[in-house]
């Protein structure tokens, strides 16, 4: 255990403290978008702006992790993300924070993937799992301490941004000063979205419901929560409780997949998750405690769900294909979340901000029918065919290699959409 942490503990510094940062600016720009009088439907568009940027990013990466390497290629986007969170307060208008926030979106897919596709390098067929149960613990934690950091904030509100910067800017030091060997330079992976939908319906369709419920929430929660009347530390405590729902409901869902067909367990979390958002649609009859339950409850039903969608998808595939598979399903879900944040938002408006979650609640069962639906039509995979279930965040198609059961493999690149 000792030598896999010294193996991979630059790595995961780095990554820690960047996403601290990116927690901070996902909570920050939602509450000061509001403050600065944007309106629900730009902020919206800002959670759409930031993963419109994660996808040029996906397809971008590569060609500069091939130019530039893994290390300098980091530094780049590092100084370059952290340039962005400086600019906010510079600028407060709509349209220059759309574009800033697809700059991040932008800087961070390639974070995720030079990190990702470095950490499988390191990582073996006996080590993997350990080392992705690292990364998640690391990447939740990371998050959370980044979220609650904005109820410490005093001053000037804008000040947070320049906190954002100078944890971006310290992740680079691990980074750059690790003995470790950078990963070889990536191959090319085809993407062929028509065979993977027609491969797994339910698996392409789990991870575009939650691309949408997802990015309307990270996008529009706080929103809800402002709305609600909670003050800056009670907003970022709302949306951390969600995250640790995730973190809690991560095992109890997988392993219970593990045990009888996957697709149940989609439809569990489907289910669970619009029966939160629909309980929550009482917000303004809710104690605050009760508020913060059902966010938790939201959590552990609608975060694993990813998870879910990956490994019934794998149940579906060859091992050669792994890593295409993992692609395609990560621009879909990338799809998603550019789509999701503009109609939450636009009902938010015209409904009042509880109809958030009453969205999250009408995709999320409709998943779950069709779902119902294709279980009539097709049925599971054989029981010596599914590899065990693993948790996953979706971050970029790298994290999936630290799955064991990934084949050994160098290090891939991201699609280039050339497939």
């Amino acid at each position: 255990m000792s030598a896999v942490l010294s193996s991979v503990a630059a790595l995961l510094a780095g990554v820690g403290l960047m996403l601290c940062g990116n927690g901070l600016q996902a909570v920050l720009v939602a509450v000061r978008a509001t403050d600065a009088g944007f309106g629900t439907v730009v902020t919206g568009l800002l959670g759409s702006g930031y993963y419109a940027g994660f996808v040029l990013g996906c397809l971008l990466g590569p060609h500069l992790i091939r130019r530039a390497g893994h290390i300098r290629t980091f530094a780049a986007v590092a100084a370059l993300a952290a340039a962005v969170a400086l600019s906010f307060p510079q600028y407060v208008h709509p349209a220059p924070w759309i574009v800033l926030r697809g700059g991040t979106g932008f800087c961070f897919a390639i974070v995720f993937m030079v990190i990702e596709s470095w950490l499988n390098e390191q990582a073996t067929s006996r080590t993997r799992g350990t080392v992705l149960s690292l990364y998640t613990i690391v990447t939740l934690v990371a998050i959370t301490v980044g979220q609650m950091l904005l109820g410490v904030e005093t001053g000037n509100p804008m000040t947070a941004f320049t906190w954002i910067a100078v944890m971006i800017c310290l992740a680079v030091l691990p980074i750059a000063m690790t003995r470790t060997a950078a990963p070889p330079v990536p191959q090319v992976v085809r993407l062929r979205l028509g065979r993977l939908v027609a491969t797994s319906p339910v698996g392409a369709a789990a991870c575009l419901v939650v691309g949408i419920s997802n990015a309307a929430f990270w996008s529009l929660g706080p929103v809800f929560a402002q709305a609600r009347g909670f003050d800056a530390a009670t907003v970022a405590l709302f949306m951390s409780v969600g995250v640790l729902g995730g973190a809690v409901g991560q095992w109890p869902l997988g392993r219970l997949s593990d045990r009888i067909d996957r697709r149940w367990t989609i439809v569990i979390s489907g289910v669970g998750t619009a029966a939160a958002g629909i309980a929550l649609l009482a917000v303004g009859a809710l104690p605050a405690e009760a508020v913060l339950g059902l966010i938790f409850c939201y959590g552990a039903f609608s975060l694993p769900l990813y998870a879910l969608a990956l490994a019934h998808t794998f149940d579906q595939v060859q091992a050669g294909e792994f890593v295409e598979t993992s692609s395609g399903l990560l621009l879909i879900y990338a799809i998603g979340a550019v789509a999701g944040p503009v109609p939450a938002s636009l009902l938010m408006v015209h409904l009042g901000p509880q109809t958030l979650f009453a969205f999250v609640a009408v995709v999320t069962l409709a998943l779950a029918a069709f779902t119902l639906y294709r279980m009539g039509r097709r049925a599971r995979a054989p029981a010596e065919s599914r590899p065990g279930f693993v948790p996953l965040q979706p971050a970029t198609h790298g994290v999936v290699g630290l799955d064991p059961r990934a084949p050994e493999a160098p290090a891939v690149e991201a699609p280039t959409g050339k497939g």
